[in-house]
């Protein structure tokens, strides 16, 4: 499990997400349980952990793992 003296900084994003709606599933699996749902649209959120194809993304109401294939981070 994550320990608090081993989490990195989280990185702040730009984030566009490029489907209508894409699923944030509770591990880094398409298989995982999916716990929300993103609209399509720019957010600034952060990326707290990747994993393989996926990243764990903190939005501002919701969480969780979203395939990197579903969103493009605006490049500053």
């Amino acid at each position: 499990p994550l320990k608090p003296e081993r989490l990195t900084k989280p990185i702040p994003v730009v984030l566009n997400i490029l489907n209508d709606q894409v699923n944030l599933h509770h591990c880094a699996d398409a298989d995982c349980r999916i716990i929300g749902t993103q609209a399509k649209g720019s957010y600034l959120a952060f990326i707290a952990d990747t994993a393989h194809d996926w990243a764990l993304i903190q939005f501002r109401q919701s969480s969780g793992w979203l395939a990197k294939s579903q969103f493009e981070i605006e490049k500053k």
